[in-house]
């Protein structure tokens, strides 16, 4: 509904914008999410709001039009019960948004 589909570069861990129509770069490069994350992310489209999280377990939220980050949002600490700092949000345990 926004005209923008998104590509995420896992090397470099960056999100991309293109214009739906002409496919022509809209924004991005975005700052790297964290390394953890290269292992695969979960993502969601909604209300303007791209949503990754991943394996770092940290959800980032872009404004899906400009790019920019508009949030970060940790979830549960694992503390010293894992080799993460956060729980990740990855192996088939994706992003679901709500109202």
């Amino acid at each position: 509904e926004n005209g923008i589909f998104t590509v995420r570069m896992k090397e470099t861990m960056q999100w991309y914008g293109y214009d739906l129509d002409t496919g022509d770069l809209v924004w991005g490069p975005t700052e790297a999410q964290p390394e953890y994350d290269m292992y695969g992310t979960s993502t969601a489209v909604a209300y303007g709001k791209l949503f990754s999280a991943g394996w770092s377990g940290i959800v980032h939220a872009y404004d899906i039009t400009t790019g920019d980050l508009a949030w970060v949002s940790p979830t549960n600490p694992v503390g010293l019960d894992g080799p993460y700092n956060y729980m990740p949000i990855g192996a088939g345990a994706g992003i679901s948004v709500a109202d």
